[in-house]
């Protein structure tokens, strides 16, 4: 924990990264790698000069695990790739205590809020140039992670790009719901 107090960037632990992937089928694990980004001074909230947490990932879908081969990255390997690196995001700002908001939740109880009680709240998703699904890269800001009432509201961008000048991002707002006290929705 100390090397990661004062660096600037670190990668996920990998005893971290496969926890928060593991509620996805091993052939639905399209992240592959993530690197934390962050300002050197902790930010409360919205900080100005940039993001509150960043990671730089990089991704690898060897084939659709729900359709034929498109031959390219498409809308719903962009949410499956958004969520993955949100989820590793909230993890690390739960783990390493690098954000208010989610210092006070224990990585076991980001791990058993992660599917129940983490929604999309808002999503847009622009597709400038087609990427290659085979391999690509991908970042997450999250600009905004605040406590609002029973809330944790996090504001997030992404962006995807290949090395064939593929390109697609956006911009999606997640809320993490407090339901203490109250049992977890069934999911169907």
């Amino acid at each position: 924990m100390s090397q990661v107090e004062n660096a600037d960037s670190f990668p996920v632990e990998s005893e971290v990264f496969d926890k928060v992937l593991a509620c996805y089928k091993p052939d639905c694990r399209y992240l592959t790698s993530a690197i934390v980004e962050r300002p050197a001074v902790k930010a409360r909230a919205y900080d100005e000069d940039g993001p509150v947490l960043s990671l730089a990932c990089e991704f690898s879908i060897p084939h659709s695990c729900y359709i034929d081969d498109t031959g390219h990255f498409n809308a719903v390997e962009f949410i499956i790739c958004l969520n993955q690196m949100y989820y590793m995001g909230g993890a690390v700002g739960a783990v390493y205590g690098l954000v208010p908001a989610l210092a006070d939740m224990s990585f076991e109880e980001f791990l058993r809020r992660q599917l129940p009680d983490s929604l999309i709240h808002k999503l847009r998703s622009t597709f400038k140039r087609e990427i290659d699904a085979a391999s690509f890269h991908g970042r997450i800001a999250f600009p905004l992670i605040e406590q609002r009432g029973k809330f944790i509201v996090l504001e997030t961008t992404c962006s995807y790009w290949d090395d064939k000048d593929g390109y697609a991002d956006g911009e999606v707002d997640y809320v993490i719901i407090d339901r203490t006290g109250q049992e977890p929705a069934a999911s169907s």
